[in-house]
């Protein structure tokens, strides 16, 4: 299972995937060289995938190769050109120069490579030449330096600096993202960051302090992305980390532990949260863990109250199910009990008994996922709509006898928006004569008719003027 780490701040590992949609311009990179210098080894390691054909042959690779890449959690292009050749020998030879020539013409940056173990050739002088005529930034990046090798001294091909790389090891490629981003910048092209490009479904995993967040983490991502400790606190910021899963693609957030008085907490804790409650804002669905051994206490309420404000989908899960003594077959009904009486206000919200240390039943959050994702995002056809307001209307206990009745005459109902299910109720009058109860009841009768497990819905009135 491949993943990517996004975390800011810190090295990054670059991860192929699938674009969806773009909103703003990806800029591109051009793999330019002579034949047999590493081009598709280098564009493979970029997008850690064997997508381009890799051989000790020259030319094997004959037309413009396209990939994205990730680095500081941002995407941008690349192209895997032909090898130049000076001479081409055919047809073949000929058309492979004139594409790289096209990709160079067309790209923002220009990666030049060059093969340390080899040295300069003629060919080498040649492309450096044109690449200069092309006054595009361009990037020397001396290749298969998987040993200690002799640097070119600067100048030597025309460019003032080479960075030091081995395709095959990785050695240098870090530092040459960096130089590679501060090109961008110089250019201002500044990538799109993974969200804006791919539209991922995110998943904050949220909890109070030492629930085993970041153990749940590496249990869904199949390898130790962050950091486990049982020392509480040990995750002091949001990391994300991007996966694929079955042609799915998940943005998984980490969290902070959340505790409720701020002021018993360090100045680094308290940004953490800070961070975290910023990560609801940018979130698609929470998964919410909680400790079966402290119970429901105050924390968890507080980050309960948290979700429901944010809007955001929400996932439960008991965490440290292993290590529940004494389990029959009603303790989890008994568990499930204790927690819909303690936040009554997220009933909706499905609620999984996991480990993320054994992995027993993290497979299950996946399928969840999906499951809430569909239903987040649901819309319910006008005429179906209108049938279920009319009954759920003349079920109300208030038409039982309509000289009490204090409501202002309902016109209809319609669904205004989705992600979430958002409904609005068309009335005469001041809305404000609309009491929160009728609301909860259209909530509630949404719900035993429509399936909107582990999404918020919102019911809103709305004051219309009739036609006259």
């Amino acid at each position: 299972m491949k993943h990517l780490n996004l975390i800011r701040n810190s090295k990054f590992i670059i991860q192929n995937y699938t674009t969806m949609s773009a909103i703003v311009k990806k800029p591109s990179v051009a793999i330019i060289g002579r034949v047999n210098v590493g081009k598709s080894t280098f564009f493979n390691r970029l997008l850690e995938e064997s997508k381009a054909l890799v051989s000790p042959l020259p030319g094997t690779t004959r037309s413009p190769n396209y990939g994205d890449a990730i680095w500081r959690g941002r995407v941008f292009e690349v192209v895997d050109t032909g090898g130049y050749e000076k001479r081409p020998q055919d047809s073949f030879g000929k058309e492979i120069s004139a594409h790289a020539a096209q990709a160079a013409k067309e790209a923002d940056v220009i990666l030049f490579l060059i093969d340390l173990k080899v040295g300069i050739l003629p060919e080498d002088r040649t492309i450096a030449k044109a690449l200069i005529k092309n006054n595009k930034p361009v990037i020397l990046a001396g290749n298969k330096a998987d040993f200690q090798v002799q640097k070119p001294s600067p100048g030597t091909i025309g460019f003032n600096d080479i960075q030091i790389i081995s395709a095959t090891t990785g050695r240098g490629i870090g530092d040459l993202l960096d130089l590679l981003f501060e090109k961008f910048k110089e250019i201002e092209k500044e990538p799109p960051t993974v969200e804006e490009e791919i539209h991922p479904l995110r998943v904050a995993i949220l909890g109070k302090p030492n629930v085993g967040k970041s153990s749940l983490l590496n249990a869904l991502v199949g390898s130790p992305r962050a950091v486990v400790s049982e020392i509480a606190n040990t995750t002091r910021e949001p990391q994300d980390t991007l996966v694929r899963i079955d042609e799915e693609l998940y943005l998984f957030i980490d969290t902070a532990g959340i505790r409720k008085n701020l002021k018993h907490q360090t100045v680094l804790e308290g940004e953490g949260v800070r961070k975290t409650l910023a990560v609801l804002k940018r979130t698609d669905i929470v998964i919410f863990v909680l400790d079966p051994h402290e119970g429901m206490n105050i924390q968890d309420k507080h980050i309960a109250g948290l979700i429901l404000d944010a809007g955001v989908s929400v996932i439960m899960t008991v965490n440290k199910w292993d290590l529940v003594k004494d389990r029959v077959p009603g303790t989890q009904n008994i568990m499930t009990h204790e927690i819909i009486k303690s936040i009554p206000f997220l009933t909706w919200a499905p609620i999984l008994h996991i480990s993320a240390k054994t992995g027993q039943h993290v497979k299950k959050i996946f399928a969840s996922l999906k499951k809430v994702n569909s239903t987040r995002a649901k819309k319910i056809e006008t005429r179906d709509l209108d049938r279920f307001f009319r009954k759920a209307l003349a079920q109300h206990p208030s038409q039982k006898n309509k000289k009490e009745n204090a409501l202002p005459f309902v016109y209809s109902m319609r669904q205004e928006d989705a992600v979430p299910p958002t409904f609005i109720i068309n009335i005469r009058g001041n809305r404000e004569r609309i009491h929160p109860a009728f609301l909860r009841y259209i909530q509630n009768r949404l719900r035993e008719e429509y399936d909107f497990e582990g999404t918020p819905i919102f019911v809103k009135p709305r004051t219309i003027r009739p036609n006259h």
